[in-house]
Formats: C-alpha cells, sequence, structure tokens
C-alpha cells in the first residue's frame, strides 16, 4: 500500500499544531473499509440539497433521501409539486449530501448529478416508501395515515458521484469521482 495518505495526514497535523489548532483525524483501514466512497457514511445525513432546471434557473431545495446498493438515491415528493413539472420537461438533477462535522477537516460531501425517475411500479413504489419512512418524518406520517397516494417516488440514477473531503481539499487532493454509464 501506498502512504500518502498518512504522509499527508501528519503534514496537516503538524500544520495545525503549529497553529495551536487541535484536530483530529481518521485514516480509513484499506482491508476492511477498502477505497473511495463509503456508503455507510451516507446514513449519518438524512436530507440534502436536491436541484433541477426551471427554464434557465436552477431550484433547488431540503429533501430526505435513501439509497441502495446500486447508488441509486431515492425521493418522495408530493404530486404535483413544482419539481415534479420542472422533471417532466428536464429529468437532470444535481443533489449535494454535505456533513460538517465539530473538526472542519474532517467535512465532507457527495455531489451526484443523473437523471430522475418516476417509480410507477407498485411494488417498487411500496419497498422505497418503506426505506423513506424512516427517514423522512413526512413519508411515515403519510404512510400512517394511509395517504401515500399523494406521493410521486423518484429515483435517481447517478452519472456521476464525485466525494470531497475537506482535509483533502486543502492539500490540492482531486475529489474521488465514479462515473456511470
Amino acid at each position: 500500500y501506498d502512504v500518502d495518505g498518512v504522509t499527508a495526514t501528519s503534514n496537516l497535523l503538524n500544520f495545525f499544531k503549529e497553529l495551536g489548532v487541535s484536530v483530529g483525524f481518521h485514516i480509513p483501514h484499506r482491508i476492511r473499509e477498502g477505497y473511495g466512497l463509503h456508503t455507510e457514511a451516507l446514513k449519518e445525513i438524512p436530507v440534502g440539497a436536491f436541484s433541477t432546471f426551471d427554464g434557465d434557473k436552477i431550484r433547488s431545495r431540503i429533501m430526505h433521501y435513501a439509497f441502495d446498493g446500486d447508488f441509486n438515491f431515492c425521493f418522495a415528493t408530493m404530486k404535483g409539486e413544482p419539481k415534479t413539472r420542472q422533471l417532466a420537461l428536464n429529468n437532470s438533477v444535481s443533489f449535494l449530501v454535505h456533513t460538517a462535522k465539530t473538526n472542519v477537516i474532517e467535512d465532507w460531501e457527495v455531489e451526484i448529478q443523473g437523471r430522475a425517475i418516476f417509480i410507477n411500479d407498485e411494488q417498487i413504489r411500496k419497498e422505497i416508501i418503506d426505506i423513506l419512512s424512516v427517514r423522512s418524518p413526512v413519508v411515515n406520517s403519510l404512510k400512517e395515515s394511509g395517504q401515500l397516494n399523494i406521493l410521486d417516488i423518484i429515483v435517481l440514477k447517478p452519472r456521476m458521484i464525485k466525494y470531497r473531503i475537506f482535509g483533502e481539499i486543502v492539500q490540492n487532493i482531486p475529489p474521488a469521482v465514479f462515473n456511470f454509464d
């Protein structure tokens, strides 16, 4: 294995120590944690910024999400919402999940760019709603009251996922980028 991450971490720790700033760090165990994006980290944050095109404007809103093992991100929205009309005209979506840790060096974000697909298959809708109801109080409330028919279910199929860690950005290390067909 290479030691770029260990060396960079050591350099950053020394840099911040000289500034009198106490920082923590995490060096992933490559055998247990592997390389690249750790999907478990996405479970820490239940919401992200969901952006669509509205003509020549970008519209963003915070939404609860869930994801499956194939990097598909799932959302629920009320039928007739502006975003559903926008997606009918242009299904390109950008979704951003960001976490702010106590130590800014550990902050990370995941940006997903892809296309939105409305899910009409009842079995798939049910599976997604079951997952979303754990993360979204709105979906859970509608599920408990039997009002799921007012929801559109959307799956974001990624074209690109970009994973950034602030500690790497300040070292001029490019983000991890995953491209999908």
